[in-house]
């Protein structure tokens, strides 16, 4: 029986959710089989990045993901469209997927619903799964279905492959590298701020709350912009921005072994953030930095490649990537660059599972 911790034992809201990923990774990794390497084994990466890498046919490597969304955690009950739910709960799997250069084959769907929810939703839910699916070239081929004694849960693994010369991780950003992000950010978050009240929907007004909730429910995966990426082979680290720029930055740099310098004048606000965070008088760039769901993918490229990254985008998607930050030595930590010249620690407070 998985028991709460008593005592000074330890417990998930102590520790955080990367350090129990981290003595995940570890125990797994303590058991594999012995002299089980990447060529033994089949795997390349397990744990610890956007999706596991595993060996294929030659040439390719196959990418397996899952992700979990828990009713009342990652969306609000009876607020969000049942075919809003599909299309998130599988654009959020498909995004690692992009984030590694990827291209997804197949999802398995498997979800934990109340015996009262009504079958027409459970249909609406399904074609929201389909439709994000197909639209980036992946096929449902299976999953299962139990019964909850309470809330939904949706479970959704997807597999997918690429080319090993294209393959991009969260691990080869290098001191001296420049930090790019795809597009703005803070979106989702200020949608979900105008999910839970309605007095700052109404001061927003309807044209932006439509726009905030829609990035908030209907988040879209970067795979243009990550094949680009991919074969202009140029990037040396990517992660997809779904816990924030603040705790992701951290994320890449420490799977790199290195530090990272953020500046805050830089911090891309989408214009819908502002606007929410105007209304709600809230500083805009915390939405960026901390607030999540937003799907951008975060760069780290060599700094002779940065021109060449930018305007590929640029004249192939109507958005130029926009610098952030630099890589910079470990020693240096994570650091936030302010206004007036000064430099704080960058608090890397994005969504965390078993802290908030």
């Amino acid at each position: 029986m998985l028991k709460a911790s008593t005592g000074d034992g330890e417990s998930l809201s102590t520790l955080g959710e990367l350090e129990i990923v981290e003595r995940i990774r570890r125990q797994v990794t303590a058991r594999a089989p012995l002299g089980a390497g990447p060529e033994s084994s089949g795997v390349v990466f397990g744990i610890g990045d956007d999706a596991a890498v595993l060996r294929s046919s030659p040439g390719r490597y196959l990418l397996a993901t899952c992700d979990m969304l828990f009713e009342g955690v990652h969306f609000l009950p009876g607020v969000i469209p049942p075919y809003d739910l599909g299309r998130k709960a599988m654009a959020s799997n498909l995004s690692d997927v992009a984030a590694m250069g990827g291209q997804p084959r197949f999802a398995l769907v498997s979800m934990a619903l109340p015996p009262s929810t009504g079958a027409e939703a459970v249909t609406k839910l399904y074609e929201g799964l389909i439709d994000e699916a197909a639209e980036h070239g992946a096929t449902i081929v299976g999953g299962d279905v139990i019964r909850s004694p309470e809330g939904v849960v949706i479970n959704v693994t997807v597999i997918g492959d690429v080319e090993e010369a294209k393959l991009v991780t969260r691990s080869g950003a290098r001191p001296g590298d420049v930090l790019l992000v795809t597009g703005p950010l803070g979106a989702a978050a200020a949608g979900l701020d105008l999910l839970r009240d309605d007095s700052l929907r109404r001061t927003v007004g309807d044209q932006v709350a439509e726009r905030a909730i829609a990035a908030h429910h209907r988040p879209v995966p970067r795979f243009r912009e990550a094949r680009l990426l991919a074969d202009l082979r140029a990037v040396r680290a990517m992660l997809d921005i779904s816990d924030g720029l603040a705790r992701d930055a951290a994320t890449l740099a420490r799977c790199s072994g290195v530090g990272a310098r953020l500046f805050w004048e830089r911090v891309p606000v989408a214009s819908v953030a502002e606007a929410v965070a105007r209304a709600a008088g809230k500083d805009p760039v915390a939405y960026a930095l901390s607030g999540g769901e937003d799907y951008e993918l975060l760069l780290a490229v060599g700094i002779e490649d940065v021109e060449r990254v930018v305007k590929t985008l640029a004249e192939s998607t109507g958005r130029a990537p926009l610098q952030v930050g630099e890589v910079i030595e470990p020693a240096k930590g994570l650091v936030m660059a302010m206004p007036d010249g000064t430099e704080r620690p960058l608090e890397a407070r994005g969504f965390d599972h078993f802290v908030h």
